[in-house]
């Protein structure tokens, strides 16, 4: 009897021995897991402040400052392109994510992508859509997965543990505004003592308005304004603005520049043939009736004194090169252009085709020519005068009229008395504010 129980006692400390070994293995793979655990939680926090700090540095490069891109290919905001570049920076900086990785990123819930660029850098604005957003407002970044290698995981078969983040930064929109006389260059706009006088619209300048102590910049109606990047110190009506953002042309994607020459050929009497292609000319000291349609200007159309231009669905195309082969100018070339300041001028802009719609005088983008359409009191034209690059120039004592507008011009350059120019029923052209106050989305 004494042996069978010493039997038991012993079987007993075997199974104990066994259990505790059991338990053991079990506790040393538990805390091998937690171990690894620890070490991916470190490494998903790297993540997701990698993540965080992408997409706010991104949203902050959408509206520089500066109103331009860094990009050549995509150079007005949003900046989509630069947001990309800067949130792939931040992203290496912060977790070390290599370019190469970026190829192979997917992320279902992305929005809209920049083409050609990853989907795991996307943007939207309030409405959470996949199509491009005209001002985005959101901007979503998800770090590409990496997999972070267990040291003691393998034991219970996890060799790897995935880590991904995300995060979306948001910018509160701006208010949008917009300019019926919209003023590109850098240079100071001398008014002279003549008056500008927008009507229905606002005005913005990216230098310094002065005038004369008779000259005058008005905007009308409240709550029409001035806006300047320089001052105003001469006389602004309402008070100027003073010391905003630069803006870059706000037709910069609306026009489609250089302008095809279709079927247009070239020609030397615009009186009497019609749309073509025109080198520099004199017109008669007379009346001269443009047919509808487009005219390329290769050269400067000056006036008599009695000359009068007048047509209705008539665009004036100012470019480069010559009537056998129009091009389009480079940088601060002299193109063609209209010089209306001995005679009048009276066009109204077409209804057809939607690509020159409304569209009565378009300079290339790069083209310095001047464009002056003062006359001698008998001047005025309908349509939108875009010549971005160009001084529009009002020497004279006489006035003209736009009707409709918007004017985008360089600069503006008068030195008479009495004299200047009118905006009328302005249908101002829209200047995207930037958004501000950038913060990380809950």
């Amino acid at each position: 009897m004494l042996s069978v129980l010493a039997a038991r006692k012993r079987d007993e400390r075997g199974a104990v021995a066994i259990m505790v070994g059991v338990m053991a293995t079990i506790f040393f793979v538990v805390v091998a897991m937690v171990v690894d655990l620890g070490f991916a939680r470190d490494v998903r926090r790297q993540s997701q402040n990698a993540s965080d700090a992408s997409s706010l540095a991104a949203a902050n490069v959408l509206y520089p400052a500066s109103g331009s891109c860094t990009t050549s290919a995509q150079p007005s905001p949003p900046c989509f392109r630069d947001a990309v570049a800067e949130a792939k920076t931040y992203a290496q900086a912060n977790f070390g994510v290599q370019p190469a990785a970026w190829a192979t990123c997917t992320d279902s819930a992305h929005f809209y992508v920049e083409s050609g660029n990853t989907e795991c850098i996307s943007f939207t604005d309030a409405s959470l859509g996949s199509t491009v957003p005209a001002q985005p407002t959101r901007v979503r970044v998800f770090v590409p997965q990496r997999n972070v290698k267990t040291g003691f995981g393998s034991i219970a078969g996890v060799t790897n543990i995935p880590i991904a983040s995300s995060a979306r930064a948001i910018l509160e929109p701006g208010q949008a505004r917009s300019c019926g006389l919209c003023i590109l260059g850098n240079d100071v706009n001398s008014l002279g003592n003549g008056d500008v006088t927008v009507n229905g619209g606002s005005v913005h300048s990216n230098a310094t308005i002065d005038s004369g102590p008779n000259g005058h910049m008005t905007a009308r109606p409240a709550p029409n304004s001035i806006s300047t990047s320089g001052t105003c110190p001469g006389n602004c009506s309402p008070a100027a603005q003073t010391g905003v953002p630069q803006i870059v042309d706000p037709y910069l994607n609306v026009l489609a520049l250089p302008l095809s020459r279709g079927t247009l050929t070239a020609k030397t009497s615009p009186c009497t043939q019609g749309p073509g292609i025109y080198p520099a000319l004199t017109l008669p000291n007379s009346a001269c009736t443009l047919a509808p349609g487009l005219y390329f200007l290769t050269g400067k159309w000056d006036m008599g004194n009695n000359t009068l231009l007048k047509g209705t669905g008539v665009t004036l195309y100012g470019t480069c090169g010559t009537t056998a082969t129009p091009q389009e100018c480079t940088t601060g070339q002299a193109g063609g252009g209209l010089d209306g300041k001995n005679g009048d001028t009276q066009l109204v802009a077409p209804v057809a085709p939607a690509s020159l719609a409304g569209f009565v005088i378009i300079y290339d983008r790069k083209n310095i020519a001047g464009l002056n359409l003062q006359g001698n009191g008998n001047s005025f034209v309908t349509g939108t005068v875009y010549a971005p690059s160009s001084t529009l120039e009002f020497p004279g004592n006489s006035f003209f009229t736009v009707t409709n507008g918007p004017v985008i011009v360089g600069d503006l350059y008068g030195n008479g008395n009495t004299g200047g120019m009118n905006l009328n029923s302005v249908i101002g052209a829209t200047i995207p504010a930037p958004p501000a106050g950038v913060s990380l989305e809950k």
